[in-house]
């Protein structure tokens, strides 16, 4: 079975299930922090419908490029599918490095794209859960992230943090922005 996904050359989800877990046994073993940033695009089903499959692709590409270019090496990044990517962020310092790294994020792929002479403007929603704040397991480190990336989605908003977001506390340096 193939570790990558065809479209975007990035790892795909099996070899994502595969580094996630190791990464949070790291975490645990070095009393470390592990961010986890659930990154899903904003109207992605209308670019396709509207522009054809072919500036979806070309869409996607750059999105996984932008990502690419914003992290360290050491940082994974994966599709997992669709219009849906994982960021796991190992070896980070405070919830507040997570936060500036996802706002970072979101600025790097909201740039507009040109594709057959258009110009493609598009937005990202963003969850953070955060290892061991918000969990010490896999899925449940998911299951926030994923949520926190609902919510960040539903109100118009960059970034979304799980333990800020049970906490019913507004995240940090988020503006609500236009989604497009």
């Amino acid at each position: 079975l193939s570790s990558h996904d065809q479209l975007t050359r990035l790892p795909n989800r099996r070899f994502y299930d595969e580094r996630i877990s190791l990464a949070l046994r790291r975490a645990a073993r070095n009393q470390g922090m592990t961010g986890l940033l659930f990154i899903d695009l904003n109207e992605f089903k209308k670019i396709n419908d509207t522009h054809g499959h072919g500036a979806g692709d070309k869409l996607l590409i750059a999105v996984a490029q932008r990502i690419q270019n914003s992290l360290r090496e050491t940082d994974l990044v994966a599709r997992l599918g669709g219009d849906e990517f994982v960021v796991v962020l190992e070896d980070v310092n405070s919830p507040e490095e997570i936060t500036r790294i996802a706002h970072k994020l979101s600025h790097a792929i909201e740039q507009p794209l040109y594709v057959r002479q258009l110009i493609l403007k598009f937005s990202a929603s963003i969850g953070v859960a955060i290892f061991p704040i918000d969990g010490r397991q896999k899925q449940e480190l998911e299951e926030k992230a994923d949520r926190a990336m609902y919510l960040a989605k539903k109100r118009g908003l960059p970034v979304a943090l799980a333990s800020l977001e049970s906490a019913n506390v507004p995240t940090p340096a988020m503006q609500p922005v236009n989604r497009i």
